[in-house]
């Protein structure tokens, strides 16, 4: 949610001294700017905060003195995608003695990049050691759970993944099979 900028002086001030550097940022490819340092400053370095995750920016910084501002230098710069929010309303149906149908709505902020796949994990009765269901990367909303033990009670969750990370687990949801 932030991202640090830095510049060195110009080598010719214009004759007064520098008294403030402007620095402004763009999220539309330079189309609009908008002032991310509001106080005048004659430090040599910024931090943007309040960025968006995994937002390209253009930066632009000015010397201002009395008389004007310079040309801007100009660069670039990328935040980090977050992990995503815990997928929502997970749920299970289609209950058997050997398999279950899970299904659940995706979460309410994708950290800023795409959902890739989803991490599956279940707990065999009360026990809270989850083990990840082995499966092929996908960000399908629902996964056929096989293989399991008949009138035997299962928890399951949940969680998003994305470039930036696994993120929070679902809710549980507990079944016994037939």
């Amino acid at each position: 949610n932030s991202f640090r900028l830095a510049w060195t002086a110009p080598t010719y001030s214009g004759g007064r001294d520098i008294n403030n550097f402007t620095v402004e940022v763009s999220t539309d490819n330079g189309t609009t700017w908008r002032s991310a340092k509001p106080n005048a400053s004659t430090s040599l370095s910024y931090t943007v905060a309040g960025a968006s995750p995994a937002t390209n920016y253009l930066v632009r910084v000015a010397a201002v003195n009395v008389i004007g501002a310079s040309q801007y230098l100009t660069g670039e710069a990328r935040t980090l995608a977050t992990v995503p929010t815990a997928p929502r309303s997970l749920s299970a149906s289609s209950i058997a003695s050997n398999s279950l149908t899970l299904s659940w709505q995706v979460p309410s902020s994708n950290g800023g990049a795409n959902i890739t796949d989803y991490k599956v994990e279940f707990a065999v009765g009360t026990s809270n050691t989850w083990t990840e269901i082995p499966r092929t990367a996908s960000n399908n909303l629902a996964f056929n759970v096989t293989n399991l033990r008949s009138n035997q009670a299962y928890r399951f969750r949940v969680s998003a993944i994305n470039e930036g990370g696994t993120g929070a687990a679902s809710n549980i949801v507990s079944v016994t099979t037939l």
